[in-house]
Formats: structure tokens, sequence, C-alpha cells
């Protein structure tokens, strides 16, 4: 497991917003700490709590009225019993505040260091490639797909841990991670590579500005993914296509 830091980044325009960040030991302290707010006239925008039993941590985006002390807030949920920290701050960008501490999500990738890229700017990435580098840019695409799906899958793989289930890890891994909505294994026979694939809604080919199979990306990843589990190097195929009109997307391997 290795955690991600979030960066949190809104439009604040006529709000004053703070970030306020709560380290606590007690869930029950979160009624607490949302009466105090309450107290004070604070809008929360949004916040979300993370942690164990020992130690929780509560995120929070709040809009203050003009009568609200930040500090005299602050003092008021440091004062709590189970407290044990309390942060804010807002750094302000023209229209857009931004929190001076990260939000930390846990991923399931051990060892590995993580990072987040925006779906449009990694579809406008793809887009210039093919456009700057044609037909060769598909080659590199598949071949930087399959060294991610190669990793992927190694990262999420342990002992003693079916084949079927490190594919089913992976492909969940991908699904959360936004590159499509939803997937179906038709076939898979981890020992000879073979696997029939069906993708909805993948992104990739959903931006696609061609009517023929366009998923070279996330082919490039399935065939990693297949290659690492089966241990041999496999070939993955797309057969049907969204951008061709297909319902779906197919692989074969």
């Amino acid at each position: 497991m290795v955690t991600i830091n979030v960066p949190t980044i809104i439009e604040a325009k006529d709000l004053n917003i703070e970030f306020i960040e709560i380290v606590f030991s007690n869930i029950n302290t979160l009624s607490k700490i949302n009466g105090i707010l309450s107290t004070y006239d604070v809008k929360t925008i949004y916040y979300m709590v993370l942690g164990n039993y020992a130690q929780q941590k509560a995120f929070y985006v709040v809009s203050l009225s003009p009568l609200a002390g930040i500090k005299e807030i602050v003092r008021k949920l440091s004062g709590l019993k189970d407290v044990k920290e309390v942060n804010y701050g807002a750094k302000v960008v023209g229209n857009f505040a931004i929190s001076p501490f990260m939000v930390s999500i846990v991923s399931p990738l051990k060892n590995v260091e993580n990072v987040l890229m925006s779906r449009v700017f990694l579809l406008e990435a793809l887009r210039s490639l093919r456009k700057k580098w044609g037909l060769a840019s598909l080659v590199f695409l598949y071949h930087l797909g399959y060294n991610y799906g190669r990793e992927l899958a190694r990262a999420l793989s342990k002992d003693n841990v079916p084949a079927n289930v490190s594919l089913m890890l992976s492909l969940e891994f991908l699904r959360l991670s936004g590159f499509y909505k939803d997937y179906e294994v038709v076939t898979f026979n981890a020992n000879k590579g073979n696997l029939v694939l069906y993708i909805y809604g993948s992104v990739e080919c959903s931006k696609a500005y061609e009517r023929k199979p366009s998923s070279n990306f996330l082919r490039g990843i399935i065939g990693g993914i297949v290659s690492e589990i089966a241990k041999k190097d496999v070939t993955v195929y797309e057969i049907k296509c969204i951008a061709k009109g297909d319902n779906y997307c197919e692989f074969v391997s």
C-alpha cells in the first residue's frame, strides 16, 4: 500500500474559503466537530474522513460567513478532548482557492510512487501524438501501454494469487482509474495467454477521430497485463470498437 497525495483547487469567487484538516482519535468526535462548525454558521462545501480506529483525519472545504473568525473556530476545535491537531489555510490565486495541504488516499500498488493525471490531459496528449507522428505513434502507444500493463499486473500480484484474480484486480484498477466504464471477461486461459475481453465505454475510443479500432494505448495495457500473468509475450488485438459504431470494444489475444 502507498499513499497518494491529492491537490485540492476550487473556484472561490465571492466566497471566503478555508481548508481545515483535523486529526482526532475517536470517530464520535466528528459530530462535535460538525456542531462547532454549525455554531459559527460555517457552510461545508465538501468534506471527507479517512483513517482507522486509532486515528481519523477529517478534511473540510468550508465557506465562512463575514462574522466568522477562523482562528476562533480553530481554537474551539483544538479544545475538543480527542482532537490531536488542527491545520487550516487557503492560498488565493485569482478566483481560485488552493489547499495548503494534501488529501491523502491509499493506493493498492505496493512500493510504487503514484501520480494523478486528468482524463482530458491524457486524451489531448494521445491526440497530439497521433497528429504529429501518424501511424508510427500507434506502435509507440501500444508499447507504452504494454509496459504500463506489465508493471501494473506485477505490482498487484502477490504470492499464490490465481491468474484470474490477478487479471480481475488489474482490470478493476483500470476501471476505477477511469480508463473505461465497465468490462466483461468472456474467456481467459492464463497458460496460453488467450483472452477475449469486452470493454464498455472506453475513454480512449470515445474520443477517437476516425471510425476504426482506436484503442492502441489501452490495447497495449491489456497486452502487458496478460503477458505478465502468462509469463510470455502476448499481443492483443482490437476487433470491435465503439469508434466504429460497435456497442463495445472487443480485445482478443
